[in-house]
């Protein structure tokens, strides 16, 4: 997690176990399968930062720290956007409700595949930030790549206004992609139990991020254990129903 690889990799072995129990004991079917899947791959992303962290403690190679930093930074940026609203798409059976799911689902495509450019095209890095002997999560740095942009073209671009506007409506979108999902899904506990409580997850990781840095590390530990509500769900199958109307 966060603030620890302990953490990290205790949450990421109990939600993959817990996944796995899940389609082995219970009967998922064929459009639940992406949102049943959802704790497995937050289980993998916290693996991966908790091999992050082995790295920054110095415990793992520079250069194997790195391949992790990349796993973690295309779950956050590439994967969630498209991810959360093609598992509900293929979720509901509702024609209405796909209809806006689809083209959740396009905006989700188009903000995913933004983020895998940025991810090729920029080089990661992470660290953590100590002062008055407290710590800050793990940070994670993004630098512009000289082989596509020159270091006057990226300075050029971070101090146009447009580009501060273009970052916020990105930030926007994908918080729609991943969150709205779920608010507009006929399953009544998905939407009055999961969604409210990964939007409050929002503003509080904002929160216990806002002077340390760190955002991207925390919300995504955050989701990840609140996935767990989605094992809980397929746990107590017989309420986890979804209307065709």
């Amino acid at each position: 997690m966060c603030y620890s690889a302990s953490a990290s990799f205790i949450a990421g072995a109990g939600l993959l176990t817990a996944s796995a129990c899940i389609f082995k004991y219970k009967k998922v079917n064929n459009n639940e399968k992406l949102v049943a899947l959802l704790p497995a791959l937050f289980a993998i992303q916290q693996v991966s930062e908790g091999l992050v962290w082995l790295g920054i403690d110095g415990i793992l190679p520079h250069w194997f720290q790195l391949q992790a930093t990349y796993i973690f930074g295309i779950f956050a940026i590439a994967i969630w956007p498209v991810y959360f609203s093609l598992s509900m798409f293929y979720f509901e059976r509702s024609n209405s409700l796909k209809k806006i799911l689809s083209v959740l689902l396009i905006v989700g495509t188009v903000v995913s595949l933004l983020g895998l450019i940025f991810i090729i095209t920029f080089d990661a890095d992470a660290y953590i930030s100590c002062e008055n002997l407290k710590c800050s999560p793990i940070i994670y740095n993004w630098q512009a790549k000289e082989i596509y942009f020159t270091k006057n073209f990226v300075s050029n671009i971070l101090e146009n206004d447009f580009f501060g506007f273009a970052n916020t409506l990105l930030i926007l979108l994908y918080d729609i992609c991943v969150l709205l999902p779920f608010f507009i899904t006929k399953n009544k506990f998905l939407r009055y139990c999961f969604a409210p409580v990964l939007l409050f997850s929002v503003p509080v990781s904002d929160l216990i991020t806002r002077n340390v840095g760190g955002f991207p590390s925390v919300w995504c530990f955050c989701a990840a254990i609140l996935s767990c509500l989605v094992i809980f769900a397929f746990a107590k199958k017989q309420n986890f129903q979804v209307n065709t109307v």
